[in-house]
């Protein structure tokens, strides 16, 4: 099937929209997309197109789980699917755990943009210029008013940005990053953003893609699990190339039977995005199968000039423990690509298992000299103090990763390492507890729990997380 057209039209919605990563994301997908003049065109990376054969290293586990979806009230949603294929793009998962009606999807504007007046355009035009300086309050307050879709999307996505900063901020002054549950204080465990209802009622009755992906947004950070999921998944069947949308949904399902079961749900299996995100959560959910192997060959050997689907298979030989092969893919795409941050982080957790500290102190240099605010950099700076045992730096740099990304929660656990080493068991647990907030497949931050807990001569506590940990991995 031909998706250029659809790819380009992605790469100028989310653009308008602000989505700038999503936006990214895709004009690079579109770059190496197979032409009839690139089709046979050798990658720099040829050498590297297979992935790694499962007898090269010891298989690891599947994560295991309930499968159920959860919400924050502690109930469990019905989940009981048809095991037979309804078609995707066709049906919704309910909350309630039942099926919806069908979905028009030409009733959900796909089709054709709903095209704005000449007052909406020049209004829309200037609410761009100030998103684009980064004056998300006057984004809000100029858009508040608007019916259009896509001037009502960057208004209220302006409003979250900045009510998540100012919540962010009043969080931050209260007390610094380090915590230490041994002293009482009234301060949250996170940031509390009041704004979430009100913003969220606003996105209720929209069939608007990019609002179900806002509506998604503010249901995670509610802690609506069910919710969120259904209007991803939502979102994703009327616009499946806002790759954000796919990463928010990698984000919120933290089970791998939740993903066998909304399979049907989600865009055809042979749309790219999907076989990516498909393969993607195998490899995180450490379900490495043979199929999983065949999988990631076919879509590599599609897309052989992609450093994301690249990323992937080093992710993949870095998962079953072949630590040279995935550093000689990490090394290979930076050669391809220099100056490419995205995923800096792992490459510099492999240079760390393998103590390759001249490699590593070099990587953290180069990515310095490139952008020194992003929040991978910081994490890689602190792998480098880490590797060295100046803990305290190592910790400094993990706590400005936070800073900069307060939902990074690789940088939360490689903290708890850090205090763990340092023997202060408290403020390792309370960082492990973020990580694990964040993101509940780090099989790292359970294990760091049970290490916490034992040092805390609390064994039956420490049990507990490692078989959590055990699980996962």
């Amino acid at each position: 099937m031909e998706y250029r057209p659809a790819m380009r039209r992605a790469v100028r919605d989310c653009s308008e929209r602000g989505l700038y990563e999503a936006s990214k994301w895709v004009a690079e997908f579109l770059l190496i997309y197979p032409t009839d003049r690139n089709r046979n065109r050798v990658s720099d990376l040829d050498d590297l197109i297979s992935t790694p054969p499962m007898s090269r290293a010891t298989p690891v586990g599947s994560g295991s789980g309930t499968g159920s979806f959860n919400t924050t009230s502690g109930s469990t949603a019905d989940t009981n699917m048809s095991s037979g294929d309804p078609g995707p793009s066709t049906q919704a998962y309910h909350a309630s755990g039942f099926f919806t009606a069908p979905i028009d999807l030409a009733s959900m504007g796909i089709r054709e943009e709903e095209p704005m007046t000449d007052e909406e355009s020049d209004l829309f035009m200037i609410a761009r210029a100030l998103y684009d300086a980064k004056e998300h309050e006057r984004v809000a307050y100029l858009l508040r008013a608007t019916a259009h879709p896509k001037a009502k999307f960057l208004g209220l996505y302006s409003r979250f940005i900045a009510s998540e900063k100012n919540a962010h901020d009043v969080w931050m002054s209260r007390k610094e990053v380090k915590p230490d549950p041994r002293k009482q204080d009234s301060k949250p465990a996170a940031p509390v953003n009041e704004e979430l209802s009100d913003i969220l009622t606003q996105t209720e009755g929209s069939s608007d893609p990019f609002i179900l992906f806002l509506r998604a947004i503010l249901l995670k950070n509610m802690l609506l699990k069910a919710e969120a999921i259904e209007a991803a998944v939502l979102s994703l069947q009327a616009y499946p190339w806002n790759w954000s949308c796919w990463k928010l949904l990698w984000e919120i399902v933290d089970d791998h039977d939740v993903i066998e079961r909304m399979r049907p749900l989600l865009p055809p299996a042979s749309h790219p995005l999907t076989r990516i995100f498909l393969i993607g959560v195998m490899i995180e959910s450490h379900a490495m199968t043979p199929e999983l192997e065949e999988d990631l060959d076919g879509l590599v050997a599609m897309f052989p000039h992609s450093l994301h689907i690249r990323t992937l298979q080093a992710h993949y030989a870095y998962s079953i423990r072949d630590y040279d092969l995935s550093l000689e893919m990490f090394t290979s795409m930076r050669s391809v690509d220099p100056y490419r941050i995205d995923e800096v982080d792992t490459h510099s957790n492999i240079l760390y298992t393998m103590k390759k500290q001249a490699d590593l102190s070099q990587l953290a240099q180069h990515f310095m000299s490139v952008n020194r605010d992003r929040p991978e950099v910081s994490l890689v700076i602190g792998n480098y103090y880490s590797l060295r045992n100046e803990h305290e730096k190592a910790v400094r740099y993990y706590q400005r990763a936070v800073q900069l990304h307060p939902t990074y929660g690789a940088a939360w656990t490689l903290m708890g390492h850090e205090f763990l080493e340092m023997k202060n068991s408290h403020a390792a647990i309370e960082a492990y507890r973020r990580g694990i907030d964040i993101n509940k497949k780090d099989y790292r931050a359970w294990h760091g729990l049970g290490q916490a807990y034992e040092l805390l001569d609390m064994p039956q506590y420490a049990l507990h997380y490692f078989q959590r940990s055990t699980a996962l991995r």
